[in-house]
């Protein structure tokens, strides 16, 4: 009995021993097909018919299954996160915004008078009464703009330039005084003026931020629909005239002076973004204020299409007026009114 115990128990103990090693080796060996398997894998498999989709999501996405679980187990936790991922905010770009926008003006209309005090004497007349209309003599008419904005399009810096020459010539009957005879007299006069204008300031802008566009600020396009600026600064206006005067048989006379006025000016400018790539744009200012006998304003409206990704093609209509009336009690005093309105072509250029 005893010898059979002997033999028998350590023959239980060794083919257990074998069991367990066979099972390991078996492991081993599965494990190691898995990662031969998985190692070979090509992505062209992944087009084969034979390849179906769940074993694609199981080599693509090894954790799909565990997430999955944890998922069915855990709802409210997925919930929370997706929550955090679709509210966190883009981060904005940190670079300021610039615009270079020249424009082209076709001053359909040119109308106004001009007045020089010292054209008198010779010809009897008062100075007030020396008119010159300025109507469709156009020489050249530009204006440009510059701004700078701040990442936010919030806080903005602008420059603005505006140029027009004009050069008119026409036939003008006068009657002498009765001194002299009360006779008709032609008096030919010519007026060549220039008017610019230069300002630069600051600005604010309004718009609603939860409108703007998700994917990032790259225009002014991207900030919802409607947008409102503010802005105010100083205003250089030059005005340059001159006066030629000749009536046959009395003689000549000419006047030239030149008059730089520093002044503030305010204003606003308007976009409704009625598609991503059409605005309606518009806006005005006022400058002068009546200092040393100034007065100026602006106005224009029209569109505004973003053919590429940061440039832009605006068609509109402008008026504007410039009005410079001094004392006329002196020999260099003079006095000019000048309304023109008409159509516009600008580009602008962002970077």
């Amino acid at each position: 009995m005893l010898k059979k115990s002997w033999f028998f128990y350590p023959t239980i103990i060794v083919g257990f021993g074998v069991f367990i090693y066979s099972g390991a080796q078996a492991s081993e060996e599965k494990e190691a097909t898995v990662d031969i398997e998985i190692g070979s894998f090509r992505a062209s498999d992944l087009n084969s018919t034979e390849f179906q989709s769940d074993d694609k999501n199981a080599i693509i996405s090894p954790f799909t299954l565990q997430e999955s679980m944890e998922m069915e187990l855990y709802p409210d936790n997925f919930h929370h996160y997706a929550s955090e991922i679709a509210m966190e905010p883009i981060t904005p770009s940190n670079s300021w915004h610039f615009l270079f926008q020249p424009s082209i003006y076709i001053p359909f209309t040119i109308y106004g008078d001009a007045r020089a005090g010292s054209l008198t004497g010779d010809f009897a007349l008062d100075a007030s009464q020396i008119r010159k209309s300025i109507k469709d003599d156009l020489n050249f008419a530009f204006f440009g703009r510059m701004k700078a904005w701040t990442p936010d399009y919030r806080l903005g810096l602008f420059a603005d330039f505006d140029y027009l020459s004009l050069d008119s010539r026409a036939s003008v009957t006068r009657t002498l005084p009765v001194s002299l005879g009360s006779i008709p007299v032609t008096l030919n006069a010519g007026v060549d003026s220039t008017l610019w204008s230069l300002s630069f300031g600051g600005a604010y802008r309004f718009y609603n931020s939860s409108q703007v566009n998700p994917e990032g600020v790259n225009t002014e396009f991207d900030l919802g629909s409607s947008v409102f600026d503010v802005f105010a600064g100083l205003n250089i206006t030059g005005i340059d005239l001159g006066l030629d005067f000749n009536a046959p048989g009395l003689g000549s006379a000419r006047f030239d002076g030149s008059k730089t006025v520093v002044s503030p000016i305010v204003g606003g400018r308007f976009r409704f973004n009625v598609h991503p790539q059409w605005a309606i744009v518009g806006g005005g200012s006022f400058s002068g204020f009546g200092i040393n006998g100034l007065r100026q304003w602006n106005l224009s409206t029209g569109v505004d299409w973003l053919f590429s990704e940061k440039t832009s093609l605006g068609l509109g209509y402008r008026f504007g007026y410039t009005g410079y009336n001094s004392t006329l009690r002196t020999n260099t005093d003079f006095g000019i009114d000048v309304n023109q309105n008409g159509p516009y072509l600008n580009l602008s250029f962002r970077f």
